[in-house]
This record gives structure tokens, C-alpha cells and sequence, in this order.
């Protein structure tokens, strides 16, 4: 699929070091002393259980919150004897620090794991001024009381797994300010210190692009993403003309992005997209000009087509009329189409593809008609132009 960009807008990954408990220089770990476990500066580095993947130190998690698939994963074994408290921050240098992004508002799993033992001490806190605690687990409970207050009754652990090696905790309703790193302290009665690092990312995804027209002018716009997205135009096919846009992006007060465009086109044999995209993903809208459907007053019934190229099966349709009045919804290709009470008296039928079929048409209904197929990743809408014609008989 040829397509040509008219338009952009636009809005680390650190290096693990080791910082030594009784403050001595930072120092670098090489890949050698990470495979035979050796210490570095104070901490053992070797490979755990299997853990969550890493993709290039990252691991998303899906609706589930859980992550697609796993491998083994290094750690860091500590020989520090200082409190879980008044530690400094070490960072795992012998190991990938693992960066973990979760949506927003959603429930989010931190993966930890250690050597089980007898008597196991799990804590969890964030690397904030303060250390806020999340999680103090020792004497086979949960230890409440000790919990920051800002993370109360938002954290749970996977108890009946505790005794297999499983300190992770799950997350709920991720908030922006969650952002972060955090440490997993874990110990038995044998002595064993382990701590891991978790990076945490909020996201807050693209979930829909809306297109609306005026005339020659085209305004692109989205809300509620994190992090700052990017904005760009194309066409299809693709255009050697250079398109002038305007794009704002603003943050409201909850910190979220809104974002706008406005571009100007005046070839109506054009398809026009706006994708929206930031690291997490993308979405795009395709916007296909009105195609003019002549409709005789005395006519019985009238089908309008439903039909783009390319699409894939949509996970969503709605006709509207005039861009704002609902005529039906439907969710899934299977779903039952729903047809709100102002259009009851005109649908006559939707069919398997999406047609719609209506009668008793009025030059009140003249005017765009259009229908919004919606997939994981894009949104098709195809517009129609209807005329009514008073006092032709067909």
C-alpha cells in the first residue's frame, strides 16, 4: 500500500552501574563476569529462574497483564547486611535492568522471583525519596500496616506461588505518577539476599483518531495518550504536492496529551489518512470524500454500501448521519446491528457486509451518510452523499 507523508508533528535507555555499599567508584560489569557469577562490588550476579521476557530490556503487558512469553533472566544476589531501608540505591549492573510498561488505569504485574527457602522476607519499595513501601511480607502474611499509604489497597501478591519463588506483585490502577523504579528484597532463612530492579512505564494508548471535514479543510484530533504522541498526514495514492497542516498538542490536567491537525485538500479523488502513534503504538483513521447517491422521493427502498479496500474484518460499525446522528452500531461482524429510535422508521435491514438499507426517506434525510469500520489498528470511514430528488418517479 503506497502512501505518501504530507504533514508531521512531533513531540533512555541508562546504562547499569553498580554503586558500591560503602560508597567506593562506580564500576562497569562485563558480559564474562555476568556468566560465571562472580562478585562486583558487593553483589553476585547470576542467572535466576525464568522470568519475564526481555525485549530489548523491555516487557509489555497485554490486557491480562501478563507478558506473552519467558526467559531466563539474570539477578543480583547481595551481601550487603544494612537494612532494606537504609540502603542506597544499587543498580543491577549485571544484569539488564527490566523495564516494564503497563497501561493506564489498568492493573499492572512487577515480576520478581528468588531462591525459595524457609521463612521467606519479600519487600517491595519504590526508589523515591522516602522509599515508599509497597509490599513487606515475612512471617507467612502480608504485613499491611507497613504499607505506604498512597499504594493501600491497590497491591496484591500471588500467595499460593510465594513457596515456589514468586515475589511478584500486582499493580492496580496504574497511575502516572507510578512511573519508576523499583526494588525487590527478598531473603530466607539461609542468608540469602536477592534484590532485582523493575523500570515502570505508564502508557496511555492511542484508542481512536477522528477525522472531520469542513469544506477543503480536514481537522485530525485524539485525547487522553501518554506519552506525547506524533501526528502525520499521507495519502493514497501518494501525492507530490506538499500539504501545509496545523498541529497543536496540549496537556490537560490530568497530564494526559490531546492532540489536533488541520490540513487543507481540495482533490476529491484523494484517500486521506492520519495515523497517531507514540512508543507503545499507533491507530489510524483513513478517510475516503463523499461519493454522491441520488435517491428518487418515490423510490421504496435505498441500500448504501459499506465497502473499502484493504480493510481488515472490523471489530466495530457504525453508520452515522451528518458525522453526529447514530443510525446503527454494531460490535463484531457477528454482533447484532442496534438501531437507535431516531432511525427505527427508515432501516429496513443491515446486511452481512454492512449495506444499509432504508426507506421512507424525506429530504430531511439528505445529507452524509457515513459508515465508520473500525480494526485494532486503523478506522475506515466511507462516505456517502445522498440527494434526495422530490417528484422524479424512478
Amino acid at each position: 500500500m503506497n502512501e505518501s507523508v504530507v504533514g508531521q508533528a512531533q513531540s533512555s535507555t541508562g546504562h547499569c552501574m553498580i554503586r558500591l555499599v560503602d560508597g567506593a567508584d562506580r564500576v562497569a560489569v562485563r558480559a564474562s563476569q555476568l556468566e560465571t557469577g562472580q562478585l562486583c562490588g558487593g553483589v553476585r550476579c547470576g542467572f535466576g529462574q525464568p522470568r519475564f521476557r526481555e525485549t530489548q530490556d523491555r516487557t509489555h503487558q497485554g490486557p491480562s497483564g501478563l507478558p506473552s512469553s519467558s526467559q531466563p533472566e539474570s539477578h543480583c544476589v547481595s551481601e550487603d547486611h544494612s537494612t532494606f531501608d537504609e540502603r542506597p540505591f544499587v543498580a543491577p549492573s549485571c544484569n539488564k535492568l527490566i523495564e516494564v510498561s503497563c497501561v493506564l488505569e489498568e492493573s499492572c504485574i512487577l515480576p520478581c522471583r528468588f531462591q525459595p527457602g524457609t521463612d521467606p522476607v519479600i519487600k517491595w519499595k519504590k526508589v523515591d525519596p522516602g522509599n515508599p513501601r509497597l509490599v513487606s511480607y515475612y512471617s507467612a502474611r502480608h504485613q499491611i500496616e507497613l504499607q505506604n499509604e498512597r499504594f493501600r489497597g491497590r497491591t496484591s501478591m500471588f500467595t499460593d506461588q510465594i513457596s515456589r519463588g514468586n515475589a511478584s506483585i500486582r499493580l492496580m490502577g496504574l497511575q502516572l505518577q507510578d512511573q519508576g523504579r523499583y526494588e525487590c528484597y527478598t531473603s530466607t532463612i539461609t542468608g540469602v539476599r536477592e534484590e532485582s530492579f523493575i523500570n515502570l512505564r505508564a502508557d496511555a494508548p492511542v484508542r481512536h483518531v477522528d477525522i472531520e471535514q469542513v469544506e477543503d479543510s480536514f481537522t485530525c484530533r485524539s485525547e487522553g495518550i501518554y506519552p506525547e504522541p506524533q501526528l502525520t498526514w499521507s495519502t493514497r495514492p501518494p501525492s507530490t504536492v506538499t500539504y501545509q497542516n496545523q498541529t497543536s498538542v496540549k496537556r490537560t490536567e490530568q497530564q494526559l496529551y490531546e492532540i489536533s491537525s488541520t490540513v487543507t485538500l481540495s482533490d476529491r479523488d484523494t484517500v486521506l489518512i492520519c495515523s497517531i502513534s507514540t512508543r507503545s503504538g499507533w491507530r489510524s483513521s483513513v478517510w475516503y470524500q463523499p461519493t454522491p447517491v441520488h435517491v428518487s422521493s418515490f423510490k421504496t427502498t435505498t441500500t448504501i454500501h459499506c465497502t473499502a479496500p484493504n480493510t481488515k474484518p472490523p471489530t466495530h460499525r457504525v453508520w452515522k448521519f451528518n458525522h453526529s446522528q447514530i443510525i446503527v452500531d454494531q460490535t463484531g461482524v457477528d454482533g447484532p446491528p442496534r438501531v437507535s429510535e431516531q432511525w427505527r422508521q427508515q432501516v429496513e435491514d443491515v446486511s452481512a457486509s454492512g449495506s444499509l438499507t432504508l426507506h421512507r426517506l424525506s429530504s430531511d434525510h439528505q445529507g452524509t451518510f457515513t459508515c465508520e469500520l473500525s480494526s485494532e489498528e486503523e478506522t475506515h470511514f466511507i462516505n456517502r452523499y445522498v440527494t434526495i430528488e422530490e417528484g422524479k418517479i424512478p
